[in-house]
């Protein structure tokens, strides 16, 4: 193994705005720099990269089937393709402020050293907690954030 083979970080993280497409291959994140340029990242180009075992997309769109059930490709599948041995990944159009309210507690519960499939759970637990209504008439705003791949990343 040679110094460019190692991984020099242990995850991979996105909180970003993304589209969908019927492949999956074309579901998109939105890029912006300072200047207000905008770049789209699809999961074609996800193909190219080296990742690290754990990915975490905060955003919109990653699924890895249609809404009727047909398997697709997407950012999901790309990353694990290239090495990712857990994705966590939004299915739906969710909100910024109901993402933001549950990746801020998983990212406290992954510091305090929780595997990313229990901080995951967690941090939706803790969402109920200050959102008890949304359980059973919002759960897009919940469900829509899984995990894919292994517990212990």
């Amino acid at each position: 193994m040679t110094a460019s083979d190692t991984q020099v970080h242990s995850l991979f993280a996105m909180a970003v705005h993304g589209s969908a497409d019927d492949q999956g291959w074309g579901q998109a994140k939105k890029l912006t720099d300072n200047d207000g340029n905008t770049t789209w990242v699809t999961a074609a180009h996800v193909l190219r990269w080296r990742v690290p075992r754990l990915c975490v997309l905060a955003s919109c769109n990653s699924p890895i089937t249609t809404p009727d059930g047909i398997e697709l490709g997407g950012f999901p599948l790309a990353l694990m393709l290239r090495g990712a041995t857990t994705v966590i990944g939004g299915l739906y159009n969710i909100s910024d402020k109901d993402t933001s309210d549950i990746m801020i507690a998983f990212w406290r519960y992954l510091a305090n050293g929780e595997n990313p499939l229990s901080a995951l759970r967690h941090a939706k637990l803790d969402y109920f907690d200050y959102n008890p209504g949304h359980r059973h008439n919002w759960p897009d705003y919940w469900a829509g954030l899984i995990a894919y791949g292994a517990a212990n990343t």
